[in-house]
């Protein structure tokens, strides 16, 4: 499966700039959200949840391998999506941004969406506690996700070389080291 973790750069500096109003971090959260999840599920995608100001999905859980053993369109799926939220997300922020400024009364307000996604084996299932019960997926390829979430920078997709791998014939991509 693909597994995707969306998170806001500059999120936690807007709050500051907001603190006097910070329904408008919640309105806007709650905006953000809402697409994010209309997204993800028209590319037959999971939300397993909200992190703070993150979101986690994946891709592929009820995905059938091809003659190739491997699963390619979840990929596709999960690139597709990324990029959807990444366009509607600017047209939210271009929105927001004019309420932001005009209520802080600061015009350096700056926020973006970062974005890592990695292609691999996960354990999937509900997992309780005593207090509380997830559905969720775990294991090293969604560490790897998380991972490459926290290295983009701005407003950057990145992808592991496994997923790449799946999604290089139908998008154009670049090597960065990081």
């Amino acid at each position: 499966m693909t597994i995707v973790f969306w998170d806001l750069s500059g999120f936690s500096a807007l709050c500051e700039k907001i603190k006097g109003h910070p329904v408008l971090a919640v309105e806007f959260l709650k905006e953000y959200y809402a697409k994010a999840t209309e997204i993800i599920h028209k590319y037959d995608g999971v939300l397993d949840k909200f992190i703070g100001d993150g979101v986690m999905a994946f891709f592929g859980f009820h995905a059938r391998r091809d003659n190739h053993g491997t699963t390619t369109k979840h990929a596709i799926h999960a690139a597709n999506a990324a990029i959807e939220l990444k366009e509607s997300f600017e047209k939210i922020k271009t929105v927001w941004l004019d309420i932001w400024r005009n209520k802080s009364n600061d015009e350096n307000i700056s926020i973006g969406l970062k974005c890592g996604i990695n292609t691999g084996y996960a354990l999937v299932g509900y997992i309780p506690t005593k207090e509380r019960d997830e559905f969720t997926a775990v294991g090293s390829h969604v560490n790897l996700a998380s991972r490459l979430e926290k290295k983009a920078t701005g407003n950057q997709i990145i992808v592991s070389s496994n997923t790449k791998e799946r999604i290089q014939s139908r998008f154009i991509t670049k090597t960065i080291l990081i």
